[in-house]
């Protein structure tokens, strides 16, 4: 008799175990976790804007993200602030715009036109204030200079801002 009472203690035990793992195995198979891009950040949210990989931004976006930045292409520029290509992009989640241009004179003669403490461009004013400025060959993007940690990763990845002061 004990070793029925034994057995069914046993096999009351391995039901409960099965109940609650079952239970367990259900709750972790929930598809309600947030779906992340292969920067970590959340796909659900916004989508990114695709850019042809043939062009300077693609290049520009890719460096950044060889330094270990998140960046992501939210949309076109919809005010631009240079007759070029404009693209408004994320990095590590903060705003930023990136401009490119058809060749090296057109990227110079852009960067003429920005002050030298990035408050104006071509004597217009800049919205927030100004910002920081870095260039390549044919891009330019433009951060807000408070945003020490955008401005570090832009100096890493493309070299010392040519206009604008923090």
């Amino acid at each position: 008799m004990a070793n029925k009472h034994s057995a069914n203690k046993s096999l009351l035990f391995c039901t409960a175990m099965l109940l609650l793992f079952a239970l367990v195995f259900a709750a972790c198979s929930r598809d309600d976790a947030p779906r992340l891009d292969d920067q970590g950040e959340s796909v659900e949210q916004t989508a990114e804007m695709e850019i042809d990989v043939s062009t300077p931004s693609f290049g520009i976006i890719n460096i950044l993200r060889a330094s270990g930045n998140r960046v992501k292409v939210t949309s076109k520029s919809e005010t631009p602030l240079f007759s070029a290509t404009g693209y408004r992009i994320t990095i590590n989640g903060m705003p930023a715009e990136l401009y490119e241009f058809d060749d090296g004179a057109a990227t110079a003669q852009a960067a003429a036109s920005v002050s030298p403490d990035g408050k104006t461009i071509a004597g217009k004013e800049m919205p927030d204030g100004g910002g920081q400025f870095f260039k390549t060959e044919k891009t330019i993007v433009v951060c807000n200079a408070q945003d020490t940690a955008t401005v570090a990763a832009l100096e890493l990845a493309i070299g010392k801002a040519f206009a604008g002061s923090r």
